[in-house]
């Protein structure tokens, strides 16, 4: 039972309650296509992207008996099994065609460390009041101690025990305040790592009432020999005219012009990911369309982005 300031809401406290999820973290590959996978056999639950030479597909998908099922839309679906053999089959139907692709897996050992707390207050006119905080931290299996700093530094030096006092603290602050239910839902990537280079992500949506919650991306790559961010800034002649009509070609090519703010007035993004074939660059609600047209992303290829690099760009090798 717990006491609460505001006079109008009742002292109780019906499902304040932690739960663990982990996601293990697989990279698939096969020539054709690449699969970031995490999937969590506790909740026979998985999320990731399935990548090919030209896009980035996002997808949630579930899991039984280590058979994975996953959908993707714009994409189509496949189903994964026996990934514990060296070399294993995936059977897709994508644009209402069946296909077989052989996949292995890659190097890379990682968890996805998920906390939620739940909790409800009751308000004198029987309503229900919400909380939800989900947040989570990465885990690499690496004896690099520079790569272990950087994940470190992502996960804001908490550990599973600081993340729990993180969302304590945050769901006694909503009980002192009590105005409205809150939603902090944060969800954790790792889209790249090839020894020389990671990049990691968070997505992180906050609802503490009103007409709509705030979306904000977070985006850190990381140069693992010298421990530090990398800037598109310095990486990409983002301001060439060139590449700016690149960008705003390919955007208007998959979106309404409609869609969009200005078009002469655009503004490049500086938040990107690095993946296996390419970029995607995000642009957060209202940076260049409203919220209803969502958060951004643009996949431009690496073969797209070589005569942009800067000279002394840590990235550029990637084009090769």
């Amino acid at each position: 039972m717990k006491k609460v300031l505001l006079g109008f809401i009742l002292c109780a406290s019906s499902i304040f309650a932690y739960e663990e999820n982990i996601f293990d973290v697989q990279t698939l590959q096969s020539k054709q296509l690449y699969i970031s996978l995490y999937q969590s056999q506790k909740s026979n639950t998985s999320y990731g992207f399935i990548e090919d030479k030209n896009s980035s597909y996002s997808f949630l998908g579930s899991v039984k008996n280590a058979k994975y099922f996953i959908e993707a839309s714009d994409f189509g679906n496949c189903t994964i099994e026996n990934t514990s053999k060296e070399n294993f089959q995936a059977l897709c139907k994508i644009n209402e065609k069946n296909e077989s692709f052989v996949f292995k897996k890659g190097g890379i050992k990682a968890k996805i460390y998920q906390l939620t707390l739940k909790d409800k207050i009751v308000s004198k006119e029987n309503k229900d009041i919400d909380f939800e905080f989900v947040d989570s931290l990465i885990f690499i299996d690496s004896k690099n101690q520079k790569l272990q700093k950087i994940v470190d530094d992502f996960n804001e030096n908490l550990d599973k025990k600081s993340l729990k006092e993180k969302l304590a603290q945050a769901n006694e602050k909503w009980i002192s305040e009590a105005i409205s239910s809150n939603e902090n839902l944060n969800q954790s990537y790792i889209f790249y790592y090839d020894g020389k280079i990671i990049s990691l992500g968070k997505d992180i949506y906050e609802y503490k009432g009103g007409a709509h919650g705030i979306t904000t991306i977070q985006r850190k790559t990381y140069d693992i020999d010298s421990m530090k961010l990398i800037q598109l800034k310095n990486e990409l002649k983002i301001e060439n005219d060139e590449f700016i009509n690149l960008i705003k070609s390919k955007l208007l090519n998959e979106h309404d012009k409609n869609e969009f703010f200005n078009m002469d007035e655009f503004k490049m993004s500086e938040i990107f990911e690095v993946r296996q074939n390419g970029l995607i660059f995000v642009w957060e609600p209202y940076e260049i369309a409203p919220y209803s047209s969502g958060t951004i992303e643009l996949f431009i290829s690496y073969e797209e982005l070589k005569p942009f690099w800067r000279a002394n760009s840590k990235l550029a090798y990637l084009s090769l």
